[in-house]
């Protein structure tokens, strides 16, 4: 904490909600003495008048840290969450879509996606802690001395993103501002109009409008319609349910129990705005999926190679994807990172690396081949750490090299991609040849 304070705790049971904390008074409120929510508004406490007014960081971050402190804590279970093992935790991938942005940075501005965005948001920061446990006093060390020098100008996400930047350059493989702008929940300035978002994990549609000032309206009574496609890209189910006062439909009791493989869901309303259609993949199978588990993107059979890069008394393991979905259940209470990497027909290696807590995690692989030049350790083009998936490019490699990179980039023998952008900043010294492959 930066201030040395009393804080007085008080309980009513008269409040709709868990806790909150009020800076002004030094004061925490709970409905009940509850563990779990009393570490929540004792780490906002931490920062007190300094509280940032952000949700997507300050909310975010304190059920991020609330976690960290009940895995830390062996005598302590987390009512839901040890170790990030909720559902809405682990499927992380699967709900880090366009429509999960937070206008204005705010957790808040709709009732349905409330808890949903707090989980997605506790992950998303949970992330960088894993990979360097220091993280979140670095961050509070940098905040704070931005405040003292600024006491009257709150911190913005600019400058939020810039302390992030600063102090913690590569997050899962990717340069920080690429994997910044690939949550999308951290999306400050989302598009306004009739929405459709999916909760992958309990087979709900939540159908919703956002207006010009960033709230969310869920949308009630509308006819939401939707379809269950197989594997082999059959229909399997279909149909169509009204909105819930909360302006959602689950189709969880049209799922087959006898199911195993990967199943699209496809979502559709008619609006002001014209058809909209929300389209996600998942999978069902019957143990629930377990360890680190998955999906590949357009195609059903392959090899997927997971790589422990953090913890190294486990091997890489090599499992098959078979009707869609791939299961290593020996990393279910593995942390760390892990390279993922997979073969598609042709000139398509995907390598990327994901970062994990101790329970089980969904991986959604895509035919992206961009690899991006991240020099986390040295200047060496081939050394495989200095990419963001974790390898080296080869000839089926897109190859983007952008600022910012804590070592810059240098060819020192032979080298081999199928494209290279070099960004406005960049630069590569090449002291051997590369040939690129157009």
């Amino acid at each position: 904490p930066f201030f040395s304070i009393d804080v007085n705790i008080r309980k009513d049971t008269s409040i709709d909600y868990g806790g909150l904390y009020f800076p002004s008074l030094n004061e925490m409120v709970l409905h009940d003495p509850v563990a779990d929510i009393f570490c929540h508004e004792i780490i906002h406490a931490f920062h007190d008048d300094w509280l940032m007014t952000i949700s997507t960081y300050e909310e975010a971050m304190t059920r991020a840290i609330e976690v960290a402190v009940f895995n830390d804590l062996p005598e302590y279970l987390h009512p839901y969450d040890e170790n990030h093992s909720s559902d809405f935790d682990y499927f992380y991938e699967g709900f880090n879509r366009p429509n999960i942005a937070a206008p204005g940075g705010s957790v808040y501005v709709n009732p349905s996606l409330l808890f949903l965005r707090y989980q997605v948001g506790s992950y998303l920061w949970a992330k960088p802690y894993i990979e360097d446990n220091n993280f979140f006093k670095r961050f509070n060390d940098s905040l704070y001395f931005r405040m003292q020098n600024n006491p009257l100008v709150p911190p913005n996400e600019a400058s939020l993103r810039a302390i992030f930047a600063r102090i913690k350059p590569v997050v899962e493989g990717l340069p920080n501002a690429i994997w910044y702008n690939k949550q999308f929940l951290l999306n400050t300035k989302p598009q306004n109009g009739f929405k459709l978002f999916q909760r992958i994990n309990q087979f709900t549609i939540d159908h919703f409008y956002r207006e010009a000032n960033g709230n969310e309206i869920p949308q009630v009574g509308v006819p939401l319609s939707w379809e269950l496609i197989n594997y082999s890209n059959i229909t399997i189910a279909s149909g169509t349910g009204f909105a819930s006062s909360l302006g959602w439909i689950s189709v969880i009791s049209n799922v087959p129990s006898s199911y195993n493989g990967k199943i699209t869901v496809i979502a559709s309303t008619e609006s002001p705005d014209g058809l909209l259609r929300d389209t996600v993949e998942r999978t069902l199978i019957a143990s629930g999926g377990r360890g680190i588990f998955g999906i590949a993107d357009g195609i059903n059979d392959g090899e997927v190679t997971i790589t422990p890069l953090d913890d190294t008394t486990v091997s890489a393991q090599t499992v098959t994807l078979s009707d869609g979905v791939f299961i290593a259940p020996e990393f279910e209470t593995v942390k760390g990172q892990f390279r993922v990497s997979f073969v598609y027909p042709g000139c398509g290696h995907v390598s990327r690396i994901i970062t994990k807590d101790a329970s089980r995690y969904f991986v959604r692989i895509q035919n992206q081949p961009n690899t991006y030049w991240v020099g986390s350790v040295d200047s060496s083009w081939h050394n495989p750490m200095n990419w963001s998936g974790g390898a080296v490019p080869e000839e089926c490699t897109d190859v983007i090299i952008a600022k910012g990179s804590p070592h810059g980039c240098v060819i020192d023998a032979p080298a081999i991609c199928r494209r290279l952008t070099v960004q406005t900043g960049a630069v590569v010294n090449a002291r051997q040849g590369i040939i690129v492959r157009l």
